[in-house]
């Protein structure tokens, strides 16, 4: 019931600013690097962080002159590498939506960013062994950062940092715990 509630009033959020229509829609594309790992009590004590290539495509609405709704859908790989070498692959779509606010109305503009994100399994492996059956299939993260946006031969370039705590046990078994920390490093080009 909460999921549904905090859905529901994301996407009222962006559909209101939408419908305003007081700025423009910007699109743009997203790559960078994540850096992800799984927090709780289940898990093996010998692990370190995964780290894998994400992308995707952004869409800004820009609400106020300094305040805009981001929305990207991202291929986001997570999960976490034991030390002996086998890997927690759990790859999702992810859907992030957040508010962003600008500072300094000149040509550099830093921001900082919150919101949530909802992420869709794809796939889901521990070594060569599919594992999907194990893992839910939809979960959501709380998500913070910041970035700096600025402006190359008239195009908007940004280079942004974000952490996403997951809110939701990756498991289907809810006697087990365990929750998505992502670190993310993105650039992305505006269009």
């Amino acid at each position: 019931m909460r999921r549904k509630a905090l859905i529901i009033g994301c996407l009222v959020m962006l559909l209101s600013a939408a419908a305003m229509g007081q700025g423009r829609l910007v699109k743009g594309i997203k790559v960078g690097q994540n850096l992800a790992m799984l927090s709780g009590s289940d898990l093996p004590s010998n692990i370190e962080h995964r780290t894998a290539l994400t992308g995707g495509i952004a869409i800004e609405i820009n609400i106020l002159t300094l305040l805009h709704i981001e929305m990207d859908l991202l291929y986001s790989p997570q999960g976490l590498k034991i030390i002996n070498g086998e890997e927690w692959r759990l790859n999702y779509f992810s859907l992030p939506v957040v508010m962003k606010k600008k500072f300094l109305p000149l040509g550099i503009h830093p921001y900082l960013l919150a919101g949530l994100e909802f992420n869709y399994l794809l796939s889901a492996k521990y070594g060569d062994e599919n594992i999907k059956d194990d893992i839910v299939r939809q979960d959501m993260c709380v998500l913070i950062g910041g970035g700096i946006e600025f402006s190359i031969f008239g195009k908007g370039v940004h280079a942004e940092g974000r952490y996403k705590m997951g809110l939701d046990s990756i498991y289907e078994n809810a006697e087990k715990g365990a929750y998505h920390r992502v670190t993310q490093v993105l650039f992305g080009f505006l269009i």
